[in-house]
C-alpha cells in the first residue's frame, strides 16, 4: 500500500507481465512477488519535490520495493528521472483523476500525454489509471500493453474504508477492463 498525500491508504495491485495481455499474469505475479518480497510489498509515492528528494536518498535493497510517480503532482526532469530509474526499484506511473486525489485539475488529454511520455522513460514497469478513466485513457493502456508494461486499474475512496465485498467487485471490474 502507498500512503496518499491525504493520509489515506490506496490499495495498489501490481503485475509485471511477460506478455502484454490483460489479466493473464496474476498467478505468475503472486509467485514472483512471494519470492522477491516475502514481506508485504511497499510502494513509496513520489508526488512533490520533497518526496522526490527522499526517494533519491533510499538505499538499494531497502523498502519500498516500488516507487509510484504521481505525474499529476510532480514531473521529474530527465536527470532526476534517470537517477530514480537507476535506484533499482520498478517505477509505477500515474496521473490521477481530480476526483480521486489528482492535483492540478488536469484534463484527460493532459493526463494521457504525461503518461504516454513516461512510458518511454527508463525504469517504468507499470502504469496506473483509475477505473473511471479507462475509456478516456484507452490509448495509454494500449501503449502500455504494447510496450510490455503492467496495467494497474485503481479505484480510491477517501471518505471511508470500503467493504470487502465492494473491493472484490472493484477488483472484478478492473480485471474485466484489462488490469493485470
Amino acid at each position: 500500500m502507498a500512503a496518499s498525500p491525504r493520509g489515506n491508504n490506496d490499495p495498489i495491485l501490481l503485475n509485471v507481465p511477460s506478455k502484454p495481455r490483460p489479466g493473464e499474469n496474476s498467478k505468475r505475479l503472486r509467485g514472483l512477488a512471494a519470492a522477491l518480497f516475502p514481506a508485504p510489498l511497499v510502494v513509496g509515492t513520489v508526488h512533490d519535490d520533497s518526496s522526490c528528494r527522499a526517494a533519491l536518498r533510499l538505499r538499494p535493497g531497502a523498502p519500498p520495493g516500488w516507487l509510484e510517480l504521481r505525474l499529476d503532482g510532480h514531473q521529474p526532469d530527465a536527470a532526476t528521472w534517470a537517477r530514480l530509474a537507476a535506484g533499482g526499484r520498478p517505477l509505477l506511473v500515474t496521473a490521477r483523476h481530480p476526483a480521486e486525489g489528482g492535483r492540478g485539475d488536469l484534463s484527460p488529454r493532459e493526463r494521457g500525454r504525461r503518461l504516454l511520455d513516461a512510458l518511454a522513460l527508463p525504469g517504468v514497469a507499470a502504469v496506473d489509471v483509475e477505473l473511471r478513466s479507462v475509456g478516456a485513457l484507452a490509448p495509454v493502456l494500449a501503449a502500455a500493453r504494447a510496450a510490455g508494461k503492467a496495467v494497474v486499474l485503481s479505484w480510491h475512496d477517501f471518505a471511508r474504508t470500503p467493504s470487502p465485498a465492494l473491493l472484490r467487485a472493484r477488483a472484478r471490474r478492473a480485471g474485466a477492463a484489462g488490469a493485470d
